[in-house]
């Protein structure tokens, strides 16, 4: 058997926060697919933080995680702090519930924004892209 094998990406969902506190419902507050810019603003717009609802399965290893914003030629505009996860064998039909947070996330001008999952360097293609629009104020 395999000592790492990626994980497949069952959700991966931008929003304002998570709550995943043991032995409560799982939260996931206000998701996003669109965000505005406040009225009157029309470029270099940037929003405190985002989050990002991950659900994981079917992987074993250790996994650096990080969520990237990728601008036009595909360049880093910013990235999470890498979060550990340790995914053990045998267990590959758990889910793994992760949040994720960006923090300072800008926004040059209206648009399409994609976020991806990154796990060790490797896109999770599959499922690990999340697009945002951002509209004008």
């Amino acid at each position: 058997m395999a000592n790492v094998v990626l994980p497949k990406v069952r959700m991966f969902i931008p929003c304002v926060s998570v709550d995943l506190e043991p032995g409560r419902a799982r939260t996931i507050h206000s998701p996003l697919h669109t965000v505005r810019m406040l009225p009157g603003v029309n470029q270099h717009y940037l929003v405190d933080e985002l989050w990002f609802y991950v659900v994981l399965t079917d992987g074993v290893g250790t996994f650096r995680l990080r969520v990237e914003l990728r601008g036009e030629e595909d360049i880093i505009i910013t990235s999470s702090k890498p979060q550990t996860v340790v995914l053990l064998g045998g267990h590959q039909l758990d889910a793994e519930e992760l949040r994720i947070r960006i923090g300072s996330v800008p926004f040059a001008r209206p648009g399409i924004y994609e976020f991806r999952l990154v796990a060790n360097h490797a896109h999770l293609e599959d499922g690990g892209t999340a697009l945002l629009r951002v509209l004008p104020g």
